[in-house]
């Protein structure tokens, strides 16, 4: 555990975006795992991004913030000193693994960690079917790639021999396992009914996450179960999901479901969502792997998602979940009605979510393979002679 022994490394997370999403909360419970076993972390920020800065904070993380030079071969000059500035304050920090937070982070701070004398990591958290040359070049100074799921892995558009890296899939948030909500809490906290049946979703207001999908699917339900409310947890104010809410507008009134849902906001703490919900539904088009429904499983929901990528390593159909094609409003709606209306279907899922959720996922498994993969890093680099030379240690 942190602080019975000396630092065993330092870890700088790059993270690339410059709001929080579900890259910035599992890059925190990640850091949050290495911390337990003696690893140090440092974010790096990118510049602007305030929101990111403060998350980490607020968990005791120090924070530090990048200027993000954009990759290009036609005009290579600002990537590179912007490189050369990131590399410099790497050195000085003696950091000893560079983690990027999804390709986008091994963009910004591939070559800088070379220049370093640093180990850089590249966590692929979505699918990227198609890479332009352009892209694989500047991911040539990646050592090793970590992949959230399975399905990811296979498709991402690298040649095999650089795909080699571990499979570790994400933990659930801590609150979703050390904090409880009562039903009736949890429905004052977001104004909703306490007898009524609840539908739980979170994930970014976007088109990756086919909120029109959901909102026709919620249509089918409330024709035939008129007391049911959908509970969404994701940010509707800022720049393009205001834009993406604001665009789902006509068809909440085309469906006349507007007064179902109730759009909560971002929520920092996921306890009260998984206390006010009867069950959690999913509507992506794609997904690396879906951590909100590794918590619905903590919390006992059962699970309605689409049948994509790497939400099929977590929701095994007719036992752990049901998974309706993608767009497929009917379908989804009539598997929604099923959960909320058949109890001993919904226990039967949940008990065999609980027990799936136990055997393949959990945090002591997430520690063991973080320990595995930094502790790889850090001795390859001692062999070379690097941590020595970079960090005078």
């Amino acid at each position: 555990m942190a602080g019975l022994g000396a630092r065993r490394g330092l870890i700088a997370h790059i993270l690339p975006f410059d709001e929080i999403g579900g890259t910035e909360l599992q890059t925190l419970r990640l850091a949050q795992a290495a911390e337990s076993i003696g690893f140090e972390s440092i974010m790096y920020c990118p510049k602007g991004a305030a929101e990111v800065e403060r998350l980490f904070r607020s968990e005791s993380f120090r924070t530090e913030v990048f200027e993000p030079g954009e990759p290009s071969y036609r005009r290579p000059g600002p990537f590179w000193r912007c490189s050369q500035m990131l590399a410099q304050r790497l050195k000085e920090d003696g950091v000893d693994v560079i983690h990027g937070a999804d390709l986008k982070g091994a963009h910004h701070a591939g070559l800088a960690g070379r220049l370093a004398g640093a180990r850089v990591l590249c966590h692929v958290r979505n699918s990227y079917p198609k890479i332009s040359l352009r892209e694989q070049g500047f991911l040539l100074p990646v050592h090793e790639f970590i992949f959230v799921s399975r399905a990811v892995k296979s498709t991402l558009d690298l040649p095999k021999s650089r795909k080699a890296g571990p499979v570790i899939y994400d933990v659930p948030a801590a609150n979703g396992s050390s904090v409880f909500r009562s039903r009736r809490e949890a429905r004052e906290h977001f104004g909703l009914p306490v007898d009524a049946l609840v539908v739980g979703t979170a994930a970014r207001l976007a088109p990756q996450k086919d909120y029109e999908t959901l909102i026709r699917a919620a249509g089918f339900v409330l024709d035939r179960v008129p007391n049911v409310k959908f509970l969404v947890a994701g940010d509707i104010e800022s720049g393009e999901h205001r834009k993406y809410y604001n665009g789902l507008l006509p068809i909440l009134a085309e469906t006349k479901t507007a007064e179902a849902f109730r759009f909560a906001g971002f929520q920092t703490d996921m306890s009260w969502l998984y206390g006010a919900s009867d069950a959690i539904v999913l509507s992506s088009h794609w997904e690396g792997l879906g951590t909100v429904l590794l918590e619905a499983m903590l919390n006992k929901k059962p699970i309605v998602a689409t049948e994509i990528n790497g939400l099929t390593e977590l929701v095994i159909q007719g036992k752990t979940g049901l998974l309706a094609p993608p767009r497929s409003p009917e379908v989804m709606g009539n598997y929604l009605i099923e959960v909320l209306t058949n109890k001993e279907k919904a226990d039967q899922l949940v008990s065999e979510g609980t027990r799936y959720f136990a055997v393949n996922f959990g945090t002591e498994r997430f520690v063991r393979e973080i320990d595995a993969l930094y502790s790889r890093q850090i001795k390859t680099n001692s062999r070379s002679g690097i941590v020595a030379e970079v960090s005078g240690r």
